[in-house]
This record gives structure tokens, sequence and C-alpha cells, in this order.
């Protein structure tokens, strides 16, 4: 059995700004000698090694002319000019069509891309390096229930049909 371990943070509640998560999977090896050995090694730390690899969200073309707005505000123009600000928008768009972000606007979207992208494995997700707080914010809903939809997801091919 595949098993990814997959860790998940955001700067949201932080910053007032912030309305984006990140994700990032651990090298498969680090992984395995962290289950293996249980070498005292946090989750966070395993998903944060910096071979990890940070997944990537592809928008749709609505949702990459927001990422665009938000990176290139409408105020920018007393400064560098509409003409220029919106180059500077295109280009954006076409590189977030074609290469993704790492900023994913849910967690639902970080697990519908890691299944995706591990079509085969067993998910293990955890938030800023626990797995309880990820079940806890984002897996149960308000009648302490699993999300199904979650649940499907990370499970994938081993949930029973």
């Amino acid at each position: 059995m595949k098993i990814k371990f997959i860790d998940i943070t955001t700067f949201c509640g932080i910053s007032s700004e912030a309305e984006h998560f990140y994700a990032k999977a651990a090298r498969p090896g680090y992984a395995a000698d962290m289950v293996a050995f249980d070498i005292g090694t946090t989750f966070d730390t395993c998903s944060r090694d910096y071979s990890g690899e940070d997944l990537r969200f592809f928008p749709t073309r609505e949702q990459a002319e927001k990422y665009a707005e938000k990176d290139h505000p409408s105020y920018l123009v007393r400064t560098i000019g509409e003409e220029e600000l919106n180059k500077r928008r295109q280009w954006l768009i076409e590189d977030l069509l074609e290469d993704g972000t790492i900023r994913f606007p849910s967690v639902l979207d970080i697990v519908k891309t890691a299944r995706g992208k591990y079509p085969d494995a067993l998910l293990y997700f955890t938030f800023c390096g626990s797995h309880k707080e990820f079940l806890k914010r984002f897996c149960f809903n308000k009648k302490e229930h699993i999300d199904p939809e979650i649940e499907a997801l990370i499970l994938g091919p081993y949930i029973k049909k």
C-alpha cells in the first residue's frame, strides 16, 4: 500500500490578507523512514523537508483572473499605467493557467489535487504537522460525521464499496 504524507499550511487567521492554503508532500524515503523507525520526526518536519514537493493548483480562467487582480490590484494604475497593468495581469493569467500556483483556494482543492496526482495512494494529511488538527478542522461536519466527499477522496481505491 502506498501512503502519501501531505502537510497543509495557511496564513489565514495570522495575516489579515491571507486567504490561501499551501500543501507539501513528503519525500517518499523520508516518510517511510519516519514510519518504519519512529525516529521522533514530526509529520511537519517530514512534510516540510526541503526535498518535499509542493502541490500545485491549476485554476480555471476565472480563478486565474482573481489571482491576477489580487497580485496586481487596480490601484497600481497610478504608478505603472493601465496598459502596463493589463499586460502584467495577462502574463500572470497565462502563467497560472499553464504552470499553476502553490496557492490553493480551499483544503478541498488540495485533497482533490492530491487524489489526482497520487491516484493509487492512501492519502495522510496533516494541518501544520497535526493529523488530529486536519481531521478536526476539515473532515467533520457539524454533527461530527466525516464528510463523505472528503472520505472518498482521501481513501480513494482503499474505500469499501
